[in-house]
């Protein structure tokens, strides 16, 4: 199952690079403030019917409305472009997102960089990888010499006040808080150490169940809030050392 990840997830991310390449593709709107191309659309329906072919049994969840029901235990959670506005504006910062759940826990994830040829991935129990070497979170122990990142909901309003006032906390008390504007990506940092935490408010499942699966499996700790709404999570993801300062300044319990 992780060898057939892989493999659709570099097949869908050669696709994107040619787009990419070309910057030739129409954007349309979800929302004011949420982007949608035909590359999103069309590389999620080639996934969906990848694994659905070879995996008729499994459920399947995606980014642009994908929602199929298994009958096994196992569900991919998929994002075909996440980082849709870095790929629109010319920032290759974006990535192909494949998570895998069984029973409702993650199990394996699957991430590629097309841009950078990076391949993330990793299997419940069995390391995660780069490129075939393997990789780990950083030791950084203390919050003010750490080094993180973080993303935002689109929608704007009441609710996008309290993710800001988090930020600005975390900011006070480490080194460093960047927003790239790729959940995926980003924790693939933490896993390789460049990183040392990720938290993010409002997230959605298929941005971040992959990338925290690779998270613990590199050494890291996660914590996954179930919004009960719209496949909504807060997540916080560590080096393992700092996740409960980082708890602790989030006011979580």
């Amino acid at each position: 199952m992780l060898e057939f990840a892989k493999k659709i997830a570099v097949q869908a991310g050669k696709k994107h690079i040619m787009a990419f390449n070309r910057h030739k593709f129409k954007v349309n709107y979800k929302s004011k403030f949420n982007p949608v191309t035909k590359q999103d659309k069309s590389v999620e329906t080639y996934l969906q019917r990848s694994i659905s072919e070879k995996y008729p049994s499994h459920g399947i969840i995606g980014e642009e409305g994908t929602s199929k029901k298994g009958t096994n235990g196992f569900t991919w959670v998929i994002d075909p472009l996440d980082g849709t506005i870095n790929f629109i504006r010319g920032f290759p910062y974006f990535t192909v997102s494949i998570g895998i759940m069984k029973n409702d826990k993650p199990h394996i994830g699957v991430i590629y960089n097309p841009v950078s040829k990076e391949l993330f991935y990793a299997e419940r129990g069995e390391g995660a990888f780069m490129n075939n070497s393997k990789i780990h979170v950083s030791k950084t122990f203390n919050i003010g010499e750490a080094y993180f990142s973080t993303g935002f909901r689109y929608k704007r309003g009441k609710g996008f006040i309290n993710p800001l006032k988090k930020i600005r906390t975390v900011l006070e008390k480490s080194m460093v808080v960047r927003r790239t504007g790729s959940a995926s990506m980003d924790l693939c940092n933490v896993a390789k150490g460049t990183f040392d935490g990720f938290f993010m408010y409002d997230s959605k499942k298929w941005d971040v169940l992959a990338g925290v699966t690779i998270v613990k499996e590199a050494g890291g700790k996660f914590d996954l809030k179930d919004k009960q709404r719209e496949n909504n999570v807060d997540v916080i993801a560590t080096n393992s050392r700092l996740n409960g300062q980082l708890k602790k300044i989030l006011g979580w319990t």
